[in-house]
């Protein structure tokens, strides 16, 4: 073997172990465990998920949707989720589509404390309004017992509406709060209530957990660190009966 072949060799393998590297690092890094990933995706990571959600009353209806992100930077990534398609009970395609941007302002050593700032427009292709809505967040997470327990708060926290049903601009604030429990590594169950709406500008009741409870049930096995299947139910409790909803959803995430 001459020396420009054994040079050629040795900048492949350096170039293949450059390329490589990073991701194999990141992809040993990455948690299994639910309540002990970071807010924000890691920097250069893309994921893309997928959901089939049902509605049982007044009548049966089926939809899916479609999701993708990449991490930006580590501590900031951007989302796009599209509503996707009504299976039933007619076929349609939705022109609802999500974008979120979301910004890691805090994330303890110890992994205790988590708080994210997110941005959230929904964006409809119409002739006559795009973005309408606009969401502010400010996502915490506080980990308990080793991150066994974990206790969510401030998810969409704050709704502006460019023009509300009064034709006026209009503002809101929602108080949220999740529990989730890491029952084992791949197994993660967490219950998420709506506790208080009210509005700041434009008018309109406040609403609180005493008048209605909508709460969502979700169940996430993680396969490993890269892919999720989960099962998601959401009820208002006060109407169970007549308001029940059942999500099947995967995501994988490409480390």
């Amino acid at each position: 073997m001459n020396k420009i072949t054994t040079y050629i060799i040795a900048a492949a393998a350096l170039s293949a172990f450059c390329i490589t590297n990073p991701a194999q690092s990141l992809a040993a890094d990455y948690p299994t465990a639910h309540n002990s990933r970071p807010l924000t995706l890691p920097g250069g990571v893309f994921t893309a998920g997928t959901d089939v959600n049902m509605n049982f009353k007044p009548e049966f209806a089926a939809g899916m949707g479609i999701s993708v992100g990449y991490g930006i930077i580590d501590d900031m990534d951007i989302t796009i989720a599209w509503d996707g398609m009504a299976l039933t009970p007619e076929f349609a395609i939705n022109k609802g589509t999500n974008i979120g941007l979301a910004y890691s302002v805090l994330k303890t050593d110890d992994n205790a404390h988590a708080l994210a700032i997110a941005l959230d427009a929904p964006l409809y292709v119409s002739e006559d309004k795009a973005f309408n809505n606009i969401g502010l967040g400010a996502d915490y997470r506080l980990n308990l017992m080793d991150s066994a327990f974990s206790i969510y708060a401030g998810h969409g926290l704050l709704n502006l509406e460019i023009e509300n049903a009064a034709g006026e601009l209009g503002m809101s604030v929602a108080l949220n709060l999740g529990f989730a429990y890491q029952a084992m590594e791949n197994l993660n169950i967490r219950l998420d209530m709506w506790v208080l709406n009210a509005p700041l500008v434009g008018g309109g009741d406040v609403t609180s957990i005493a008048d209605m409870t909508p709460i969502a049930l979700t169940t996430t096995y993680a396969i490993d660190n890269s892919m999720d299947v989960g099962l998601k139910v959401t009820t208002e409790v006060q109407n169970a009966v007549d308001t029940l909803a059942v999500g099947l959803f995967f995501d994988w995430r490409m480390l």
